[in-house]
C-alpha cells in the first residue's frame, strides 16, 4: 500500500463534510476497500443501508453574515424578528446567545429557548474563526422511539461576527437559510482478515461520516485502519485472531426515524440486521471502537473492568483508563448487544475542534497513526489470552455493592461460568442487564452528560434524587424504595434478570 492511497483518501474525501448518505460516500468506501484488500483481506462486503441525509444549502444573517445551520432543522425560509440577548424574555424574538466550552450545552440552551417561545436562536462562538454543528432536538429526551421536532431554526456564527450582530440588539434582523432532510443510501464497509483461531475474533471499527471535515472525528480512525492493514502485511504475526475491520456510516446522524437518540445508527443497524450476534456459537469476540483517537495519552473506556485494565497494561501507548463507556460513540451499540467492548478515544481533548471547521489536518498525525496501528496489532495478539475477560475485578465490584445473600447466589453461578471459561456469556448477561446509559437528576442542567453506569453504583453517588435511563427514557426516583418509578425496584428487576441469565447456561 503506497502513500498515494492515504493522499487520495485525505484530499478527495477527508477534508470536506461527510454526512451519512452524501453523494461520494460509496466512492470513498470502495477506495478504502481496494486499499485494505490490495494484498491482505480474505473477504470484504459493502452493505447499503437507508439513511436520513441532512444538508445545508445556505445560511446568511442580514444578507452578509455567514452562519451554520444546526441539524436536523429543515426549511427554506427568510425569518425576520427583533434581536434580544435575554434568554428569559425572548418570546417571538430571535435570541442571540453564547456557546460554552462544552459543545452539547447547545442542546440544552436551545430547548430552554424553545420553551420560552423564541422565534429562532443564534449561537455565537466563544472562540474566533470557528463554525460548529450540534444536533438539536426541541424536546427533553434522547429516546430510541420518539422523533425529534426542531420547531424553530438555530444557527451558529463565529466570534468574529458577534460585534457586528450585537449592534442590532433591539432591532429587526433577518435569517435566510435553506437546509434539507431526505432519505438516501449510506454504506458500511466490512473487511475480514482471517486469523489462526476461528473461535477468536476482534472487531475494529471507526466511522466515516462527519460534521464539517472531521479529521480527528473520525478521519483518523479510517486512516488507522489503512495503516493497520499495511503493517499487518509487513509484520506477518502468526498468532493473531480473525480481525474484522469496519467503517460505519451514520455515527453522527442518519437514522431514518429521526429519533432523539440520533447517533450510532450505522453500528446499531449492523448489529441488528447484518451481523447476527446470537448465532456466533462459542466464538469469543471483542470489539475495539476507535473514535477521536488522535494523540497520546489515549483514553481507554470499557464495558468490563477486567478487559479495560488488561488493555491498559498491554497497549504499547501512553494511556489513561476512563471508566465504563463510551455512550456517545459506536461502542454503545456493541455494549447493548453484550459484546465486550473497548473504546479508544480522545473525546475531552478534541472538544475545542469537535464538530467544527477547525478539525482538519494536524501536525504529527502520520507518526502517531504508525505507532497506534502497530500497537493495535500487538494488542490483538495479546487479546487471544483468556485473562482479558476473566471476571476478577467485576466479582469484587459485585461483592462491594450487593447484599451478602444476593452476592453469594450470583457468585456460585459466576463461578460455574468461570470454571467453564464461558466469559463471553457472563459479559453478555452483565452488560445487557446492569450496564446502562444514565443521566443524573435532569437533562436541564448545563454540562449534563450521559454516562455508562453499573447500576449497582448509583445509590452510592451523592446528591442524586432521580436518574434517567437514556434511550429508554425511564425516570426513576432514587429516594423512593418502592413502586413502579423507584430506582430500587428497577435495580432489583435488573438483578433478577442478570441472575436468570446466568442460570440459563
Amino acid at each position: 500500500m503506497s502513500l498515494y492511497h492515504y493522499d487520495e483518501l485525505i484530499y478527495n474525501y477527508l477534508l470536506s463534510e461527510r454526512v451519512a448518505g452524501w453523494e461520494k460516500e460509496f466512492d470513498m468506501i470502495k477506495n478504502m476497500r481496494d486499499s485494505i484488500c490490495e494484498n491482505i483481506c480474505s473477504d470484504s462486503m459493502i452493505h447499503s443501508i437507508e439513511t436520513l441525509k441532512w444538508s445545508q444549502d445556505r445560511c446568511l444573517i442580514n444578507k452578509d453574515i455567514r452562519c451554520s445551520v444546526q441539524p436536523p432543522y429543515k426549511g427554506d425560509i427568510i425569518l425576520e424578528g427583533y434581536l434580544t440577548n435575554d434568554p428569559h424574555n425572548c418570546s417571538d424574538k430571535i435570541l442571540l446567545i453564547s456557546t460554552t466550552e462544552y459543545p452539547d450545552n447547545t442542546w440544552i440552551l436551545y430547548n430552554l429557548a424553545v420553551e420560552n417561545s423564541a422565534l429562532s436562536v443564534i449561537f455565537y462562538d466563544y472562540y474566533p474563526d470557528r463554525y460548529r454543528r450540534i444536533v438539536i432536538n426541541g424536546d427533553w429526551h434522547y429516546s430510541f422511539h420518539k422523533s425529534m421536532r426542531n420547531p424553530v431554526p438555530a444557527v451558529h456564527i463565529r466570534l468574529n461576527d458577534y460585534p457586528t450582530l450585537r449592534r442590532y440588539l433591539g432591532k429587526r434582523i433577518s435569517i435566510d437559510l435553506r437546509s434539507s432532510l431526505s432519505l438516501s443510501k449510506g454504506y458500511i464497509l466490512e473487511t475480514i482478515i482471517e486469523g489462526k483461531d476461528p473461535k477468536k475474533e476482534i472487531i475494529l471499527s471507526a466511522h466515516h461520516d462527519s460534521w464539517y471535515s472531521g479529521f480527528r472525528d473520525d478521519g483518523v480512525g479510517l486512516l488507522t485502519i489503512l495503516f493497520l492493514a499495511k503493517n499487518l502485511e509487513k509484520m506477518n504475526i502468526s498468532n493473531l485472531p480473525t480481525i474484522r475491520l469496519i467503517s460505519f456510516t451514520a455515527e453522527e446522524f442518519g437514522d431514518p426515524r429521526n429519533p432523539g437518540w440520533y447517533w450510532a445508527y450505522g453500528s446499531r443497524y449492523y448489529l441488528e440486521k447484518i451481523y447476527d450476534i446470537d448465532n456466533t456459537g462459542s466464538k469469543t469476540m471483542i470489539s475495539v471502537v476507535m473514535d477521536t483517537a488522535f494523540k497520546e495519552p489515549i483514553n481507554i473506556s470499557y464495558s468490563y473492568p477486567d478487559l479495560g485494565y488488561f488493555v491498559a497494561e498491554k497497549l504499547d501507548l501512553e494511556n489513561k483508563l476512563d471508566g465504563y463507556g463510551h455512550p456517545y460513540m459506536d461502542s454503545i451499540s456493541f455494549i447493548q448487544k453484550g459484546i465486550p467492548t473497548i473504546t479508544l478515544h480522545n473525546f475531552n481533548e478534541i472538544i475545542p475542534v469537535y464538530h467544527t471547521n477547525l478539525d482538519t489536518l494536524y501536525s504529527g498525525w502520520i507518526g502517531f497513526l504508525e505507532k497506534f496501528s502497530i500497537s493495535l496489532i500487538k494488542l490483538f495478539a495479546e487479546l487471544r489470552d483468556e485473562k482479558a475477560l476473566r471476571p476478577r475485578m467485576i466479582i469484587n465490584e459485585l461483592k462491594e455493592y450487593l447484599p451478602v445473600p444476593r452476592y453469594e447466589r450470583l457468585y456460585r453461578k459466576i463461578s460455574y461460568l468461570n470454571s467453564s471459561k464461558d466469559y463471553m456469556y457472563l459479559h453478555s448477561c452483565l452488560t445487557r442487564s446492569l450496564l446502562k446509559p444514565i443521566v443524573l437528576n435532569s437533562y436541564r442542567k448545563l454540562y449534563t452528560e450521559i454516562h455508562l453506569y453499573l447500576l449497582l453504583m448509583i445509590p452510592k453517588i451523592k446528591n442524586v434524587e432521580k436518574v434517567i435511563v437514556a434511550g429508554e427514557e425511564k425516570i426513576l426516583d432514587v429516594r423512593n424504595r418502592g413502586g413502579e418509578d423507584s430506582f430500587t425496584s428497577y435495580l432489583e428487576n435488573r438483578l433478577d434478570e442478570f441472575e436468570e441469565c446466568l442460570g440459563n447456561r
